[in-house]
Parts: structure tokens; sequence; C-alpha cells
């Protein structure tokens, strides 16, 4: 009798040991999808794409990391100066298909990946936008829609990336309105990954999906 009991307890503890190692294999830490026994990178944020092992591709923190720190190319090509911007709506007047001719003096704001914060390397995109509308005169202001498209790479579910789209037109379009002494109509959407612009294969790719596009039009 005395071994059956101690067979039966023995085999409970290794069950109860065995039980709880498994539970540890299956703890994810950071939700990154990965369980912490494999995860070589366990306090990733979350939101971030990760690989195999648990971290964030290289590709995509360089990318970030040249976004946030500097973009200084993307910001060199967008900088215009009041007379520059004046004397290239001046051209649009003269032609027939004036709205298409605004719209192409616009840039995009660029994001990180999962991310809705508009960084201080994309305010002068935003800028020339406002540039450009302060040389509007008021009868056409009056009649003015500008619409305010948010988009993603297609990484994620589409509700998240609707959500983030969307958020990503709201944060610049805050921005817009606190540089904006005109009234006008403004719509923002949100538009998912559905009018990607470039290849989601690459991360270059990706990141120039991750956008706010301008239109401006007259209703």
């Amino acid at each position: 009798m005395v071994k059956v009991r101690q067979y039966l307890f023995g085999s409970a503890l290794v069950l109860l040991v065995q039980t709880s190692a498994l539970a540890m294999q299956w703890t994810d830490s950071d939700g990154d999808g990965v369980p912490d026994s494999k995860d070589a990178c366990p306090d990733t944020p979350a939101g971030v794409r990760v690989m195999a092992n648990g971290c964030q591709d290289p590709d995509d923190i360089a990318l970030a990391k040249q976004l946030a720190q500097s973009a200084k190319s993307a910001v060199n090509q967008t900088e215009m100066s009041e007379d520059t911007v004046a004397e290239a709506v001046a051209k649009c007047q003269k032609l027939s298909d004036y709205w298409t001719c605004i719209n192409r003096l616009l840039v995009p704001v660029y994001f990180p990946f999962g991310s809705a914060d508009v960084l201080a390397t994309q305010v002068p995109n935003i800028q020339r936008l406002t540039d450009v509308m302060a040389q509007l005169d008021l009868a056409q202001l009056e009649k003015v829609k500008l619409t305010i498209k948010g988009h993603t790479d297609d990484i994620g579910t589409d509700e998240v990336n609707q959500r983030l789209s969307f958020e990503r037109a709201q944060a610049v379009q805050k921005l817009v309105e606190q540089k904006l002494t005109t009234q006008f109509t403004i719509s923002v959407i949100g538009m998912s990954n559905k009018k990607s612009i470039s290849s989601n294969a690459s991360s270059e790719g990706r990141q120039i999906n991750r956008r706010v596009e301008f239109y401006i039009s007259a209703e």
C-alpha cells in the first residue's frame, strides 16, 4: 500500500512540474506572438512587427531611425520659400487643370511603423500645404475642400490598419488647423492599406506606404 501511495504522489508531482514548465513555455510577456522561452527580445514595444526570434527586423529599425533622426534629403526636397510657392501657384493659374497642378505641389507626411505621431522631420511637408493654401485668394478658399487621407503598410489586420490610418490623418489635421487662419472644409479619411503606392515586399516600400496625403479641390 505504501508503494502505491508513493507512486501516485510521485506521478502527481511530475505532472505538476511538467504543467508548470508548459505554462512557462507559452508565456508571452510582451505580447508579440513569440513565447518567452524563444523570445530573444522580451521587451519589444506593443505593436512592433517582430521576426521568429521575437526581435524587430533590423531593416525596420534602420528605417525608423533614419526617418526620426534626419530624413534630411526628403526635407530638403520639400523646402520651398514663400516666393517660390507663389510662383508655382501662379503657374498653375495659367493651366486649365488648375487643381491637379496645385495638388502636385503637395508632398505626403511619412510615419514610422505602427505610429500616428508626426515626426519633426515631417513638419515641413505640412508647412508646404499651408504655404500653398496661403496663396489661394479668398474667393477660391470659400469653395475649397481639403481631404486628408491616411495610409498604412500591409502589416497587421485590416481593423488595426483602418484605425491607424485614420489616427494618422487626424494627427496631421490637428497640425494643419493650428497653422491655418482661414476656415474651410476638411475631410479626414482612413484608407488602411488599400491604396499602396509601393510594394510592401520590402522595408523601403512599406515605409513609403506609411503616409498621409493631401487633396485640395473646389466644391
